[in-house]
């Protein structure tokens, strides 16, 4: 599995999108961890088709820092690194 994703606005303030793109279906696990590793939000797993899927997350119960935004597909997992201001 690959995937291609955007993160935005990035810094951002309270909300965040996430967009995603997957080539098959797939079950997907979303979770923030901060800079050590320590999950912070953890996003329902879900079952996306294939195509394009755009989330809104609600972040205003994090503090400002740097955090990540981890995807697992299957035993894949991506990372992006996000700032709150």
């Amino acid at each position: 599995n690959s995937i291609l994703q955007f993160v935005y606005p990035n810094p951002f303030e309270n909300n965040i999108t996430h967009q995603f793109v997957l080539e098959e279906e797939s079950a997907v696990k979303i979770q923030f961890t901060d800079i050590f590793g320590r999950v912070v939000k953890v996003v329902q797993t879900e079952l996306y088709d294939a195509g394009v899927h755009k989330v809104l997350y609600e972040l205003n119960d994090l503090s400002s820092g740097v955090f990540l935004i981890n995807i697992e597909i299957g035993s894949t997992s991506y990372h992006k690194k996000i700032i709150k201001m």
